[in-house]
């Protein structure tokens, strides 16, 4: 992501660890890419000041041939492979930080189990954003966009951009319900300074719709997406985006967003 107000290159991705929580981190360049360093988040807990700790949602799941997976999932379950439930309806999770810049704000937006723990089948997941109104130099305290309820438990795979002059945010997502189908939610919100504020939340779908059978026994101990062109487990995927201009003045300028959808 390149500020285009200041020419600063951002290279967010996640560190993977070997314990429940992974790493966020972010790469700058003031260069054109000749030279990187690291921003700093200064987490308290966290294995290095470079690094921005994140629990990856969703259950822990055997896929079969997809491996085992944190999903999320919908239907009836049966036995899987070490102790682990399969879904037939089942779409595998990552954590990939979604991120934009301008005029000196830099965000980003990642989906988050509310369990400390990799994998917990009992956790929710909500969506959070996270603001530098200086370029790296400092950060706000991570914002909710999403949060798990009763009605809404699951908040994934987001999409961020900023408009109206880099003072306004737009993050889309999928929500699972509480009878388990998804749909598309688009929150926006604006940046007051070296604050956010969430402005409102809105549907971006206008219909919910089931999870794919994207992990079909053929046999107990095989099984097929109904795409078979397809490893198991996949399914909506990282599909959401959002995007919108940078230099509108007006509080509508120009959203757009897309996101892959199964209704049909």
């Amino acid at each position: 992501m390149v500020d285009a107000s200041t020419g600063r290159l951002y290279v967010p991705f996640l560190h993977f660890s070997d314990g429940d929580s992974d790493n966020v981190r972010v790469l700058v360049s003031n260069d054109g890419g000749d030279t990187f360093r690291f921003l700093a988040f200064d987490v308290a807990g966290a294995p290095d000041a470079n690094a921005f700790p994140n629990v990856t949602p969703g259950e822990l799941v055997d896929c079969r041939g997809g491996g085992l997976r944190n999903a999320l999932h919908q239907g009836s379950s049966t036995a899987g492979r070490f102790g682990l439930r399969q879904f037939t309806q089942a779409t595998r999770l990552i954590s990939q930080p979604s991120s934009a810049a301008f005029r000196g704000n830099f965000a980003f937006a990642i989906n988050t189990s509310t369990s400390p723990f990799f994998g917990d089948p009992a956790a929710g997941s909500l969506v959070r954003v996270v603001l530098s109104p200086d370029g790296g130099k400092s950060w706000s305290a991570p914002l909710t966009v999403a949060p798990s309820t009763a009605a809404d438990p699951q908040h994934v795979h987001p999409s961020l951009a900023l408009g109206q002059n880099g003072n306004r945010v737009w993050i889309g997502y999928y929500v699972q319900q509480a009878n388990e189908q998804l749909r598309t939610d688009l929150a926006t919100l604006h940046i007051n300074g070296e604050s956010l504020r969430l402005d409102q939340t809105t549907g971006l779908s206008n219909t919910a719709f089931d999870l794919t059978p994207s992990n079909i026994t053929l046999i107990p101990t095989t099984t097929t997406n109904f795409d078979r062109t397809v490893v198991s487990c996949y399914d909506i995927g990282e599909y959401m985006s959002v995007a919108a201009r940078v230099r509108g003045q007006s509080s509508n300028d120009g959203v757009v967003a897309a996101w892959g959808d199964n209704r049909n």
